[in-house]
């Protein structure tokens, strides 16, 4: 059973312990768009990497956990992580995540590269640098228009367009330029989030974009994040969390500004840019409801609905454990932060599936749940399953119903639920 302090393996963990654990990362007290004064928002406590999964043998080995704090800036409201892990750490050889084998992720982005070479009157032969392109699922779409094309990415995973390994930041921009010249269009899907240097990263586009070309970028959009308590966004790799007023703040500050944008509900909703270098635009409509206060009343919605799920798993629980098995679905990253934020472990959710490959087979980190393939849900058929990746519910729950899971599914947020 849990309790709202967490699990016992949790508190056995004090801050002042876990601070020693720490390797090199460092704490911010500023702004890292424009140096305004961060204000705390919600302490979610410790966590190790929400990508950093566990092999059998890593489970008897000292696990690294990070604070794991959500923070505001006072002047140009950009919501951001105050303490940064180093991103060799995040992003390196074993990155579990790929693009190419979510079906739901794979439509967007196929509907996504679609829209941008309409709006943008993208021609054959045009240059596309997709930078944090992961396995380029989404790059490939230009490639197949007849564009050539190039995938920045650090991870090492296999690529199925040309891949750049590296980081992305002025020096890349520069290197990219010299190589294969100036680049028409410039992509950044939920990539920007994962930046500490959030003007390194806009030096690199300076560079390395045309005069009249366009840069898009898509990211979890902020309000959403807040009006659906969807708290599982916040983990190491999300340092950033944009709405249009604090992109703007950025981009002006690299002679580009919004050439248009839309919101989506990728992600449980994402800010779709496209900007461009020497305009200037003034947001006229309300483009935000985002306050201080706003912000802090999220945080106490989410400290509920920690209890909230919390209770109710123990709820099932106690009804019958030794027929009710709860499991999870989805080993996501997000689903990481929920299950150490709760402090649920192998006692509270027996395991979890998941059809990546790279996740099967392996342990979530903190919680050292076992990771599956997704038939095991349907050959055993457990009475519950929580669900751990909300921003593709709708895909999931279809998917998981068609090949005949019949169990009844647990939805955290933004109210928790069973359907």
């Amino acid at each position: 059973m849990i309790s709202p302090g967490g699990s016992d393996r949790w508190m056995l963990f004090s801050k002042g312990d876990m601070m020693r654990q720490l390797p090199e990362g460092k704490k911010i007290e500023a702004c890292r768009i424009c140096g305004g004064k961060l204000i705390e928002i919600l302490d979610l406590g410790f966590h190790p990497p929400s990508d950093a999964f566990l092999t059998q043998e890593q489970l008897n080995e000292p696990e690294v956990y990070y604070p794991l704090t959500l923070c505001c800036c006072e002047v140009c409201t950009l919501a951001q992580l105050n303490y940064i892990v180093p991103r060799e750490t995040l992003f390196c050889e074993n990155y579990p995540y790929e693009t190419g084998v979510n079906e739901g992720g794979i439509k967007h982005f196929k509907d996504f590269a679609d829209e941008i070479i309409k709006k943008c009157s993208i021609k054959q032969n045009d240059f596309v640098v997709d930078i944090g392109g992961n396995d380029g699922t989404f790059a490939l779409n230009f490639e197949n228009h007849g564009c050539k094309v190039l995938n920045i990415d650090p991870c090492g995973l296999p690529s199925i367009v040309k891949v750049w390994k590296g980081f992305w930041d002025e020096d890349t921009g520069t290197a990219v330029k010299s190589k294969h010249g100036h680049a028409d269009i410039i992509t950044a899907t939920n990539v920007l989030a994962h930046t500490e240097d959030l003007h390194g990263f806009m030096k690199g586009v300076e560079v390395l974009l045309k005069d009249d070309g366009v840069f898009v970028i898509e990211t979890p959009y902020l309000d959403a994040m807040i009006d659906g308590l969807q708290f599982d966004q916040i983990y190491h790799e999300h340092l950033s969390y944009f709405n249009q007023y604090s992109i703007q703040r950025l981009l002006r500050v690299h002679g580009m500004d919004i050439w248009d944008y839309e919101i989506n509900e990728m992600h449980g909703g994402s800010l779709r840019i496209y900007a461009k270098k020497g305009i200037e635009t003034i947001l006229t409509e309300k483009i935000s409801s985002l306050s201080i206060k706003s912000l802090q009343e999220f945080a106490e919605k989410v400290k509920q609905l920690k209890k909230d799920l919390i209770r109710t798993l123990n709820n099932l629980h106690s009804i019958n454990e030794e027929m009710y098995k709860i499991v999870g679905i989805a080993a996501s990253a997000k689903g990481n932060t929920l299950l150490n934020y709760c402090g649920f472990d192998r006692d509270t959710i027996s395991w979890i599936t998941d059809k990546s490959t790279l996740k099967q087979g392996k342990f979530t980190p903190g919680s050292h749940i076992r990771v599956y393939s997704d038939d095991i849900l349907i050959e055993e058929q457990p009475e519950f399953a929580l669900m751990l990746a909300c921003n593709f519910k709708k895909n999931i729950l279809k998917a998981v119903r068609e090949k005949g899971y019949k169990g009844k599914i647990i939805i955290p947020y933004p109210e928790v639920h069973i359907e």
